[in-house]
């Protein structure tokens, strides 16, 4: 490969060789570079066009940046007006002193977002908890899967415990249509949660119900089966909630969800993906309006199950997938920061030797720095109201992912990067005004310094227990040091699964 496409593709964030995980440096196909630069609006094609990117590539570093991500107390010569959170104005020449949060920097003609992160994440506390599958967490009242009624019941329950947290699979919204997507791993929106989860009882509005309608919203509940059926409980859940809907308060809605309620009312008519879609439609307001609804009784029993969870050190702690799938809601409304047509995956490994391909749809990490970060924040934002912590899917995304483009397959991709200081100190800023705990995911093949990235922000990571074991001893992984709490939890736990 060239020396210039070399030049272009990292000053661009595309890696051109990579340790892949036995350990060898591989190299990417030139061809593969040139696709994805091309994925970021980056001319590649020939030489002339290369030269010519590399000077765009020069000017833009002289520039100043859309977005500057601060730990507390670094500094960083830079003369201007700066524009707190709050509204107030100060003259500065350097970025040192500002205090935690969102700000504006003006030089000259030129404007910036300043994020000003915490060092670090107040210690967590030592705690054990409970992985709750929500789904599989039934109970006498709920309809053929585990409801959020169910998550405050069970919540209020494990505080009584002594636990410390309960850990669930990602609540994030599916499509509306049949069948009913079943992965939480494969979103429609992150930003919103799936409204198969509401608890129908518990809205007021059944609760004001007078008997006749009570009766008629009862008969639909479906019937309890050893497998869930997802597609049976949205059935009965979504005409219960037709029912109910004409009795509710109407409420405005604000920006977003509004978008997000007009995608769910043209995908029941049109589709899930998006792109798909004829041009011009308009959605009918009494659906919206009903979408809306449903994330606000969404909203509503998450809170519920907060308030359940309050007595606990860390709470409910919600899961964050690694993606979305680029045809459903978030893909719809957030196209201008994320990469069209990349689908996201891994590379060749020894349990998966033609790679991986997740079929999830990629932030584009330009794009993301020249809107101030904003879609991050407000997904971060709206998975931490309710929750005490988030534990981050396959947290080395947010140091790099592996972009594959179209028509290639999932062996045919390379790493893109991310700016992991501005993504690693948003999650800790915004983790940090919620008072909540952060793990990070990053099993398998990653690398060391996502690994230090967490532990020098106080965030968790995570290990396998019997991946731990150094003959009858278990290690800690990120100190060196042999655990004789994890020794004592594993013997306990092989003498309880050899006496059951």
């Amino acid at each position: 490969m060239e020396r210039d496409l070399r030049r272009l593709a990292a000053a661009h964030g595309v890696v051109t060789g990579y340790d892949a995980a036995d350990g060898r440096r591989t190299q990417v196909d030139r061809d593969i570079v040139v696709r994805v630069l091309a994925l970021l609006d980056v001319d590649a094609s020939s030489p002339a066009a290369i030269r010519a990117a590399l000077d765009d590539a020069a000017r833009a570093a002289d520039r100043l940046p859309p977005t500057i991500v601060l730990r507390e107390g670094d500094s960083r010569a830079l003369s201007g007006t700066v524009t707190l959170e709050d509204g107030t104005t100060r003259e500065v020449t350097d970025l040192a002193g500002l205090p935690l949060g969102w700000h504006r920097l003006a030089v000259g003609g030129d404007t910036a977002t300043v994020v000003v992160a915490p060092r670090k994440l107040p210690p967590p506390p030592a705690a054990w908890g409970w992985m709750v599958q929500l789904y599989a967490q039934r109970s006498r009242d709920s309809w053929g899967m585990g409801d959020l009624g169910d998550l405050r019941e069970f919540a209020g329950w494990a505080a009584g415990t002594g636990a410390g947290l309960v850990l669930l699979n990602p609540l994030h919204a599916v499509g509306p249509n049949h069948p009913v997507q079943a992965s939480p791993y494969s979103p429609s929106s992150r930003r919103f949660a799936n409204p198969l989860y509401i608890r129908v009882g518990d809205t007021t509005e059944y609760q004001r119900a007078d008997a006749a309608l009570r009766a008629k919203v009862d008969a639909l509940r479906p019937d309890d089966t050893d497998l869930i059926d997802y597609d049976a409980v949205w059935q009965a859940k979504r005409t219960a909630l037709e029912l109910l809907f004409p009795s509710a308060t109407p409420e405005p809605a604000g920006e977003d969800l509004r978008e997000f309620a007009t995608y769910c009312a043209l995908a029941e008519e049109h589709g899930t993906d998006w792109r798909r879609w004829p041009a011009g439609l308009t959605a009918e307001p009494d659906r919206v309006g009903f979408y809306a609804w449903l994330q606000r009784l969404c909203d509503q029993q998450l809170a519920a199950a907060a308030t359940a969870a309050a007595d606990m050190p860390v709470g409910i702690v919600h899961d964050l997938a690694v993606g979305v799938d680029p045809g459903g809601a978030d893909g719809w409304q957030l196209g201008d920061v994320l990469a069209q047509g990349v689908r996201v995956g891994a590379p060749p490994d020894a349990f998966n030797q033609l790679g991986q391909d997740w079929g999830l749809a990629a932030w584009r990490p330009d794009r993301l720095a020249a809107t101030g970060y904003a879609a991050y924040r407000d997904m971060l934002r709206a998975l931490l109201r309710h929750g005490g912590g988030i534990r981050v899917d396959h947290v080395a995304g947010l140091s790099r992912l592996w972009w594959i483009p179209p028509g290639a397959g999932a062996a045919e991709g390379t790493y893109v990067r991310y700016d992991a200081d501005a993504m690693f100190g948003i999650l800790a800023l915004e983790a940090h005004r919620a008072g909540a705990v952060v793990i990070g995911e990053d099993l398998g093949t990653v690398q060391p310094s996502v690994t230090r990235a967490l532990r020098g922000r106080n965030m968790l990571g995570s290990t396998v227990l019997w991946f731990t074991r150094a003959g009858d001893d278990f290690v800690d992984r990120c100190q060196g040091r042999t655990c004789s709490c994890l020794a004592a939890l594993a013997r306990g736990c092989a003498q309880g699964s050899s006496s059951n």
